[in-house]
């Protein structure tokens, strides 16, 4: 079965109060199936088009954009279930979707449950078979609850920072010497710091100041994007991005920017 159709049989079928989260979920899946997952498809090479066999689409095209009649969906193409495995679930709610700043915890969990009743369908339609729906319905639960952890971390530590980060006025005058950012992996935790490093560095982070309720919410092995300051010999976070959960890999690497220095 094609990808795109059990999407469209699934959206037949779900008649419920949740129809635009299904079908926001299922757009924005496609989306990433179409422009960042490793599938792809070939398209039929098709000939040179002359000048009046483009201009009339064209301007058919722009009069449906200024009318609010057409919907930017991405094109699956021939692209079969088959193709589908865990990995490109996984990295859906826990890569793909981290990455929007205006996405929430609550979206998240909608999403992973649109997800969850889109593969229990496919398993009442025989679409697939007993071995591969215990494995998407497992990789579900377990990377929507990772996801939905690390994104309420991701918004405490942003407004945390952009709060000062609990510095007194007078250390907030004094200069930081140098900077690095990129992506930090948590190396150790304890009950008020984190250890961050990143891999093939050779750079050492001290642990780095943060509130239980953030710490609470991370986990050996996620990811932070994030820029360190360093201040007064201690490393503290200037800037905040989204974070990745242990169960998806991101490459933790970082960069200098030295000639940064800012009061």
């Amino acid at each position: 079965m094609l990808i795109q159709e059990s999407f469209d049989r699934f959206k037949q079928t779900n008649h419920d109060a949740y129809q635009q989260e299904t079908h926001d979920a299922l757009e924005l899946f496609g989306e990433y199936i179409v422009y960042y997952s490793d599938l792809s498809f070939d398209e039929e090479e098709e000939e040179p088009l002359q000048q009046e066999d483009w201009e009339q689409p064209l301007e058919q095209l722009m009069e449906e954009l200024l009318e609010g009649d057409l919907d930017a969906v991405a094109n699956l193409g021939i692209l079969t279930l088959d193709q589908l495995n865990d990995e490109h679930l996984r990295d859906f709610l826990a890569w793909f979707l981290l990455r929007e700043a205006d996405t929430n915890s609550l979206t998240l969990q909608k999403y992973t449950n649109v997800l969850l009743a889109w593969v229990t369908f496919l398993r009442t339609q025989k679409a697939i078979d007993l071995a591969t729906f215990s494995s998407y319905k497992a990789t579900l639960e377990h990377t929507g609850v990772a996801a939905v952890r690390v994104c309420q971390a991701a918004h405490i530590l942003f407004h945390f920072v952009r709060l000062g980060s609990a510095m007194s006025p007078r250390n907030r005058e004094k200069k930081f010497t140098d900077f690095i950012e990129g992506h930090a992996r948590i190396v150790g935790i304890e009950h008020n710091a984190l250890h961050v490093g990143f891999d093939n560095q050779q750079q050492h982070i001290d642990p780095i100041l943060l509130p239980e309720a953030i710490i609470s919410l991370l986990q050996l092995g996620d990811v932070l994007d994030v820029e360190l300051g360093l201040r007064n010999d201690e490393w503290q976070i200037v800037d905040a991005g989204p974070i990745y959960p242990a169960c998806i890999y991101i490459e933790a690497e970082c960069f200098d920017v030295p000639e940064k220095i800012i009061p």
